[in-house]
């Protein structure tokens, strides 16, 4: 199964979550999205810092401590 986390920016809460599902699953898989990431221009950014130096120091966050912003592919 995969699972879609979606925010409005991708930049905090989905990323978490989607990293604290696939560090807890062992047969699925989440990926993040945001519903406005293109639209404010942050597409390919990185996350928010301060969730960055978060996750650094927690297990299964340390996948999400690199990942770039992207939309959920609706954006137009």
């Amino acid at each position: 199964m995969l699972v879609l986390f979606i925010c409005r920016a991708n930049s905090k809460r989905s990323q978490v979550a989607a990293a604290f599902f696939n560090g807890m699953s062992k047969k699925n898989k989440a990926i993040s999205a945001g519903l406005e990431v293109s639209k404010e221009g942050n597409e390919g950014l990185p996350i928010n810092p301060f969730n960055v130096e978060i996750m650094k120091g927690m297990g299964p966050l340390k996948e999400c401590a690199h990942a770039a912003r992207k939309g959920d592919g609706r954006e137009g």
